[in-house]
C-alpha cells in the first residue's frame, strides 16, 4: 500500500473517489453547523497547531491570554468571529476552532482555561492508590 506523499498515491479512481467522498463529508458538516452559533457574547478560541495551546483570538491575532480575547456582544461582533473562523479553517495555523459562549459557564471551557483535572507527570507519582 502506497502511503501519501509516495508516487503512484490516489492512482486508482476509486481512491480520489474516496478522497472526494470525505470532502463532501467535511463540507455538509461546515453546512450543518453554519447558523448554529452560541449566543452573545462570544470568543472564538482554539489550539495552537504546533503546541497545542489553547488561543483565543484577537483583533491582533492569536494570543494564549483569554483577557485579550476579542469579545463579540453584538451582531456585526459575531459576523467578524464567523469571518476569522473561516479564515483560520483556511489557513490551518490552529486546530479545532469554534465560537463559544464569552461567559465561563461550561465545563470543557473551564478545564481548557485551568489546565486538566487529574494529576499528571511529577504530581501523578505522589498520588497513592
Amino acid at each position: 500500500m502506497r502511503r501519501r506523499g509516495e508516487a503512484g498515491w490516489l492512482s486508482r479512481p476509486e481512491q480520489r473517489e474516496a478522497l472526494d467522498d470525505l470532502g463532501k463529508f467535511f463540507q455538509s458538516v461546515e453546512k450543518l453547523m453554519a447558523g448554529k452559533r452560541p449566543p452573545l457574547p462570544l470568543i472564538l478560541t482554539a489550539n495552537d497547531l504546533f503546541g497545542g495551546d489553547v488561543v483565543y483570538f484577537t483583533r491582533n491575532g492569536w494570543s494564549p491570554d483569554r483577557a485579550a480575547a476579542f469579545v463579540a456582544v453584538d451582531e456585526a461582533g459575531a459576523e467578524a468571529l464567523d469571518a476569522a473562523l473561516e479564515e483560520a479553517l483556511a489557513e490551518g495555523a490552529v486546530i479545532d476552532p469554534y465560537l463559544a459562549e464569552a461567559g465561563q459557564d461550561h465545563v470543557r471551557e473551564r478545564i481548557r482555561l485551568t489546565g486538566p483535572t487529574i494529576a499528571y507527570g511529577e504530581e501523578a507519582l505522589h498520588v497513592s492508590l
